[in-house]
């Protein structure tokens, strides 16, 4: 008699719950935009403008605004009031995520620097 799993059937796979959590985590960036509005409003609640005009116009003032109500959905920001001139501000979540973006630059700030030097190392 054969032991183990009935063939045809998958083993589970111990890393699973990390890759599904990982996939979860995933979705949040899956906006073109949602990295770098994050990382403006880590610094300092601002308004819809200044968001625009810090990212220097490469980004619709339509699309930013949907960026901006689907990052509200997903409590990364709060929304602000009926006035305009109110600000984002991330919230606990969007403040944790953008810890998170902190420490993925800082990997790749350290990666890109290992990298060139290994290099110019070679040449």
């Amino acid at each position: 008699m054969r032991s183990g799993p009935p063939v045809g059937q998958p083993r589970p796979v111990p890393e699973a719950r990390l890759l599904v959590s990982a996939y979860a985590g995933q979705r949040l960036f899956a906006s073109k935009w949602v990295i770098a509005v994050i990382v403006l409003l880590g610094t300092r609640p601002r308004r819809h403008s200044e968001i625009l005009q810090a990212l220097g116009g490469q980004i619709s003032s339509k699309v930013l605004t949907r960026t901006l109500t689907w990052m509200a959905t997903e409590q990364l920001v709060t929304q602000p009031g009926r006035s305009r001139t109110d600000p984002y501000a991330l919230t606990r979540r969007g403040r944790s995520l953008y810890d998170l973006v902190k420490i993925i630059a800082a990997w790749a700030d350290a990666d890109a620097l290992q990298h060139g030097q290994e290099a110019a190392a070679e040449t």
